[in-house]
């Protein structure tokens, strides 16, 4: 039975920038050797901790969206009513007018004639 390992690549580590988990050949720490497995537990607890840090950022901006979403539908609907009742409204007093227009003219006409 052969024994798989998987690990990282210490160049790709490298050009990440985490030179901190890189342990290198020279001093100059210009060729990457091979990775510290040690502190890379602690590297990706604190990386852990900064998603869910954004997760809960992004969580919260969500829920008020969510909030500001409700509040415009509340609001939406509520437009929506007055904007029926002043169409009603609006239809109503059209009526009215055209019968007021039609008793002018028919009091223009009652008057004329005389």
């Amino acid at each position: 039975m052969t024994l798989i390992e998987i690990g990282y690549i210490a160049e790709e580590v490298d050009s990440l920038g985490i030179k901190s988990l890189v342990l290198y050949e020279d001093a100059a720490k210009k060729i990457p050797l091979s990775i510290n497995y040690k502190k890379m537990v602690i590297y990706t607890n604190e990386i852990v901790k900064m998603h869910h840090a954004e997760i809960e950022k992004l969580k919260a901006e969500v829920a008020a969206l969510s909030a500001e979403k409700n509040a415009l539908r509340t609001e939406n609907n509520s437009l929506r009513a007055t904007n029926a009742a002043l169409q009603t409204n609006q239809t109503e007093f059209g009526a009215q007018l055209n019968a007021l227009s039609k008793r002018v003219q028919a009091m223009e006409a009652v008057t004329g004639n005389r």
